[in-house]
């Protein structure tokens, strides 16, 4: 059976907040090329978006929906997809030092949204290993906690308010079969925007997290009959990054078609019925 909850992770695969180093760059953070910083179209921008995973299904949405709301968008990742693009490797143990000088470059930094990640292959729990482990953590948590302080700390001093937008996985509360070492992953990453709304509420900083599934596709087993179409996913993030979200935190906001809502497929649910 299709595993509707994992064709989002079409859209992380291409483009990581780093698995790998960067040949020479020492761990410091590189612009794509030279830019001006601003919308290019004459329009005042909000403010500055740090955007990770910013291509692919659901990184191309979220790219272009932030954009249209006014925001000037700047992805990070090993490789720089437009010219005020960062490139970086946030998956070492220099990860949170990068991080505070990225964002120490970037003007009217109002939000960060980590939308990277990767699943990782299939294994057995027979066949797991701690380098399956390590991968995993490298790409999928160690990026999303390095940005998250960097981001928070330079907001603190400046006494600014700022929001993080995490992107978890309905992996985080329900088991995928053969999916261990990736489902906590994105446990940790729902832990940790949880705790970290606790901890900086009293900032004005506001932590919360998106979870999509079944992105891009059809899919008759879900409550709505159908899974969120990528656009969907973006908009749930522009929200939670906008001021009408300005009294809500620590919240885990599922854009699934109904997937976590239900206890069973409707098709197993119908065989059991009949």
């Amino acid at each position: 059976m299709r595993d509707p909850e994992h064709d989002v992770l079409r859209g992380d695969r291409r483009r990581g907040a780093g698995a790998a180093a960067v040949p020479g760059d020492g761990g410091r953070p590189r612009r794509g090329a030279a830019g001006s910083g601003d919308r290019g179209d004459g329009a005042v921008s909000r403010g500055t978006v740090l955007l990770t995973g910013a291509t692919g299904l659901i990184g191309d949405a979220l790219a272009a929906r932030l954009r249209t709301d006014g925001w000037h968008v700047v992805g990070v990742g090993l490789t720089a997809g437009s010219p005020d693009d960062l490139v970086a490797d946030l998956s070492g143990d220099d990860g949170l030092a990068t991080a505070e000088r990225l964002v120490a470059e970037l003007p009217e930094l109002r939000a960060v949204v980590t939308n990277a990640g990767v699943t990782g292959p299939r294994r057995r729990p027979e066949d797991v290993t701690v380098a399956d482990w390590d991968a995993a953590q490298a790409i999928n948590v160690r990026p999303v906690l390095a940005l998250s302080l960097a981001a928070a700390r330079r907001w603190i001093a400046a006494g600014e308010p700022g929001a993080v937008v995490t992107v978890s996985s309905p992996g985080a509360t329900r088991a995928h079969l053969h999916r261990a070492v990736y489902d906590a992953t994105k446990g940790a990453v729902e832990a940790l925007t949880r705790a970290l709304a606790v901890d900086l509420g009293e900032h004005g900083i506001r932590v919360n997290s998106v979870v999509p599934a079944a992105v891009g596709g059809d899919h008759p087993d879900l409550p709505l009959g159908r899974g969120a179409a990528p656009e969907d996913v973006a908009a749930a993030v522009a929200f939670l990054i906008s001021d009408e979200a300005r009294s809500t935190t620590g919240h885990c906001l599922a854009v699934d078609g109904g997937l976590l809502a239900q206890a069973r497929s409707r098709g197993i649910a119908m065989r059991a019925d009949g």
